[in-house]
């Protein structure tokens, strides 16, 4: 089983990809959510993830800083954000 964190602050979109997570994805289970760097950080070093659903704009400050804040980065990154400003 994979476990897996979702890290967006906009609660609507958080419930939607879990639930979306649990009806497509069997092996992964989300463990935590998180609406902000501050508890996401948290929550990657309490629950050791493998997989990270990734919001990029958070109140606190981005995505791109939680990373720099759990350096090594032991899990795989998913990026999910609402805006084109990083969307492939």
């Amino acid at each position: 089983m994979i476990k897996a964190l979702i890290v967006e602050d906009e609660k609507q979109s958080s419930q939607l990809l879990n639930t979306l997570v649990g009806k497509h994805c069997k092996d992964i289970e989300v463990v935590a959510t998180a609406a902000n760097v501050k508890q996401a950080a948290a929550a990657i070093h309490k629950h050791q993830p493998d997989l990270v659903f990734l919001d990029i704009t958070m109140p606190d400050g981005s995505g791109f800083d939680l990373l720099e804040k759990v350096s090594p980065i032991q899990f795989d990154i998913i990026f999910t954000t609402a805006t084109d400003k990083h969307a492939i």
